[in-house]
């Protein structure tokens, strides 16, 4: 019985000591933003892609790609061109 005598005292007496938060009202008065600052954006247009060769030399003869990658798939090629060999150093005498 005295438990629930406990819990009849707590909710009647519970809510007066209770903290209770504290909201502090704002003073009254005109509260003045500042003023927008704008800026002015210089957007540069970026570098043009730069060309580049689809063979590529080799010593030994040539490759090539071929095809964009996108409409069509990219096909390397290679064209081994018959490179005469350097002549031989001349004979000593």
């Amino acid at each position: 019985m005295t438990t629930a005598s406990f819990a009849v005292f707590n909710q009647a007496v519970g809510g007066l000591l209770a903290r209770r938060p504290v909201h502090a009202n704002p003073a009254p008065g005109v509260i003045e933003q500042p003023a927008p600052l704008y800026c002015q954006v210089t957007v540069t247009p970026p570098p043009p892609v730069p060309s580049y060769s689809n063979v590529v030399h080799h010593p030994h003869g040539r490759s090539e790609l071929r095809g964009d990658g996108v409409h069509t798939a990219h096909q390397r090629v290679s064209n081994v061109a018959a490179v005469p060999p350097a002549p031989p150093p001349p004979p000593r005498s």
